[in-house]
């Protein structure tokens, strides 16, 4: 629009003229709420993820525990799917701690989140419980946990450490160790949503 008033003449700037001030205010406003709201539709698209999904995904090898990203990818897919986007989608910092392996009073194992590190828990709370599949260890979201714990540097195992790791640059399926001790930049784990989601 402001082009093509341009080329006829008009003396004023849509675009960055004060006259418009309130109308750019107004589109700049309006550009941020729709990309929150997409931003918040693609979260809710990967927290309500069906098990066929999951399935496609790994046959399709994005979702793996035999290279490390694919690795990050299901460790990511079971969290959002267990414990909802709300874990991720705030921008907060995610530390390992916040992922709890606990037992519950039959022996089963089961994976607890914290959204905060420094909270006990009130009595009563309830929080979501990503339980152990005995019967199916390839689709285990426990089985996974230990697994990325084992692929992770012995170091980086407590509570305050980031809870993903970038993959090192050079790697083997036979090397004990597939993570760097660097973070996963908020970018990708943002490019990891939109990998999954076109997937």
């Amino acid at each position: 629009i402001d082009r093509y008033l341009k080329d006829h003449s008009y003396k004023y700037s849509v675009v960055k003229g004060a006259e418009f001030r309130a109308s750019q205010e107004a589109l700049k406003q309006k550009h941020q709420l729709l990309f929150q709201r997409e931003r918040e539709e693609n979260w809710t698209l990967l927290e309500n993820l069906t098990d066929e999904n999951v399935d496609h995904l790994r046959n399709k090898g994005l979702l793996s525990q035999s290279n490390p990203q694919g690795f990050l990818h299901l460790m990511f897919v079971n969290i959002i799917r267990g414990f909802g986007a709300s874990t991720h989608n705030k921008g907060q910092n995610l530390y390992w701690g916040q992922l709890v392996l606990r037992r519950d009073v039959a022996g089963l194992e089961y994976l607890e989140w914290k959204h905060d590190l420094n909270a006990d828990g009130a009595v009563g709370e309830s929080v979501p419980h990503l339980f152990a599949r005995p019967n199916s260890p390839e689709n285990c979201p426990v089985q996974d946990y230990k697994k990325y714990a084992e692929k992770r540097p012995g170091d980086m195992l407590h509570d305050y450490d980031p809870l993903y790791l970038s993959p090192r640059h050079m790697y083997s399926v036979w090397d004990q160790v597939w993570y760097s001790r660097k973070s996963l930049t908020t970018a990708k784990i943002g490019n990891m949503l939109k990998v999954i989601l076109r997937q």
